[in-house]
């Protein structure tokens, strides 16, 4: 069905420049990082792929017990949320693309495409890891598991056993794309509300009748991402600058988002909501703090190097180097860890930028 250029030109102005948006991916990014080490190495866990109070206990005690590393905690608990930050600016950044004219987005072009942009990404940071993998393990990574990871199906065929942990997200990003196209793309509010509508009742359906394993499963694929996507399409389509026109009150977002985001972590209906909060906040850091543009620029290739850099530096050999022993994880051992492995990932991201740019990125 052809759409009227009526769709398009009805569209407010964005409340999200170009370099917001960059800063948005640089302390996304930074947080998913943070947390991707942390939470490997202190005894916070977080929620983000299905709910237990338990883990929020476990939050709770560690930040009484240990209020030095409050801060360290929060970013184990919390920083997942960098992952909605990323899911938001995908939708919004499609609908800037693609429905900013009135002319047709063709579907199995567009995913074809989307597919191959996924893919050419993680390409050479999958066979370096399973490369070091095997050097480290003294065995071959499981071939099944890098066709899965390099075809981009593994959220559908092993979603808890992807490795590394991280490239989860590639799968999930390349969904959310057929997502866009099929349901999103020039598709009224109300249509998307109802997606949202269904995405929800699915959610509270598997909380009420399924368990943990089965609601992670689910939850590393489109169907447990569908509200910050969509709410990033909405932010594309509509102005949304008034909720960000006083500035104090854009610092009192941010510097409240993370107690009011650890609280909906106290209750799986308000969990699933959470995302919203943890965008709006990032919004309104980018505007009152652009400084983490330089960092956005990396993100892409930060994304894909910075989960080989954890895991030669979560080595047994290296931690013993560092005298880091996880059975007493609130030591400042870790630090110098952490340091490295922050520096090191930017590095490693900055050769892989320059390296891709050469091999893959042809226009």
């Amino acid at each position: 069905m052809k759409h009227k250029a009526t769709d398009v030109t009805s569209y407010h102005p964005t409340p999200i420049s170009g370099s917001e948006s960059q800063a948005m991916r640089g302390v996304a990014i930074l947080c998913i990082m943070l947390h991707n080490i942390l939470h490997l190495t202190l005894p916070t866990v977080e929620n983000e792929f299905s709910f237990s109070y338990s883990r929020v206990e476990v939050f709770t005690d560690s930040i009484s017990t240990n209020p030095s590393w409050a801060l360290a905690d929060a970013m184990s608990f919390l920083g997942w949320y960098g992952v909605a930050v990323f899911i938001f600016l995908s939708g919004y950044g499609l609908v800037r693309k693609y429905e900013n004219d009135d002319s047709e987005l063709p579907i199995w072009p567009f995913i074809k495409d989307r597919w191959l942009k996924v893919a050419k990404l993680i390409l050479i940071p999958m066979l370096l890891f399973a490369i070091v993998w095997s050097l480290v393990k003294g065995r071959i990574f499981p071939i099944e598991m890098l066709l899965q990871q390099l075809s981009l199906i593994g959220n559908i065929t092993a979603p808890l056993s992807i490795t590394p942990g991280v490239y989860w997200f590639f799968g999930l990003i390349f969904q959310l794309y057929i997502v866009y196209r099929l349901f999103i793309y020039r598709r009224s509010k109300n249509f998307i509300l109802n997606m949202n509508t269904i995405a929800l009742v699915i959610y509270t359906a598997m909380w009420m009748f399924s368990d943990e394993t089965t609601i992670a499963a689910v939850r590393h694929n489109c169907i447990g991402w569908i509200l910050p996507f969509s709410i990033g399409a909405m932010f594309a389509r509509h102005d949304f600058s008034a909720l960000f026109s006083r500035k104090w009150a854009m610092w009192l977002t941010v510097l409240l988002s993370g107690v009011v985001l650890t609280l909906m972590n106290y209750n799986p209906a308000l969990l699933y909501f959470s995302p919203i909060v943890a965008i709006v906040a990032s919004i309104a850091l980018a505007k009152l703090w652009p400084g983490g543009a330089w960092l956005g620029a990396l993100s892409s290739s930060l994304f894909a190097m910075h989960p080989i850099v954890r895991y030669l530096l979560l080595t047994n050999g290296v931690k013993s180097m560092f005298g880091f022993d996880i059975s007493n994880p609130y030591s400042v051992r870790i630090i110098p860890i952490v340091a490295i492995y922050i520096a090191l990932s930017i590095a490693a991201a900055m050769l892989y930028k320059r390296l891709y740019t050469q091999l893959l990125d042809h226009k």
